[in-house]
């Protein structure tokens, strides 16, 4: 067992402006005047495809057999890398679809976490997150503090969306954060939230670099 949340954070959760860096605003004004910034994020549909690998899941569950609070089960110091994708007006989108989410199925009475019941729905909401980063699922792409979207039920929740930092073009390195806490909409409290933290990767999500690829299919067509 990973990290497991249990409990909302202490304390009134802060406004957008005030978890953002300085620079936000500034950020959302350039990207927002960018043309065409709509079909880039057009560009990475949701829920991404993606071998069902419940190591690369966010696994969700309850800290009662019959209700209580979500947890949720994952290495956050682990990662979560996003990859060139597409170029528009100067900034560039890196996406990733791993992690995606699944449901914890077993009982770990040890470690306080349960199955959850059938039939409730699952949301996902954002807590906190830096300047260009968002989270796309399905057509909903949430950007600010306090916007959330429905992942799935607890009968059969499985899905990736696609964590996404926008970037001016030629930055290509630093880590991104993104906050987020899971909501029932009957019998459970909120997950604690966590902290998800996004870094660029130079090549593919299949670990190739785009320019040694291209080296490489070059050098066959030419035998």
């Amino acid at each position: 067992m990973k990290h497991i949340g249990t409990h909302e954070r202490s304390g009134s959760r802060l406004s957008g402006a005030e978890q953002s860096s300085p620079n936000a605003q500034p950020v959302r004004r350039a990207i927002g005047r960018v043309a065409g910034i709509a079909l880039l994020l057009a560009a990475c549909g949701s829920p991404h495809p993606v071998a069902d690998d419940p190591h690369m899941d966010i696994l969700v569950g309850a800290t009662a057999p019959d209700g209580g609070a979500l947890v949720v089960d994952y290495d956050f110091s682990e990662p979560f890398e996003v990859y060139e994708s597409t170029i528009v007006g100067g900034f560039v989108l890196w996406s990733g679809s791993d992690p995606g989410f699944g449901l914890i199925e077993f009982e770990e009475p040890e470690e306080g976490v349960f199955p959850m019941v059938s039939d409730v729905e699952i949301s996902f909401e954002i807590t906190e997150l830096d300047s260009g980063v968002q989270f796309q699922f399905g057509d909903a792409t949430l950007d600010e503090v306090g916007e959330s979207v429905v992942l799935g039920n607890s009968s059969d929740l499985h899905g990736h969306g696609e964590w996404q930092v926008i970037l001016p073009e030629g930055v290509e390195s630093g880590e991104y954060i993104l906050g987020f806490r899971l909501v029932a909409d009957r019998i459970y409290a909120p997950s604690e939230a966590v902290e998800a933290l996004l870094v660029p990767i130079e090549g593919d999500e299949h670990g190739h670099d785009d320019e040694h690829h291209d080296d490489e299919h070059d050098d066959e067509h030419d035998d």
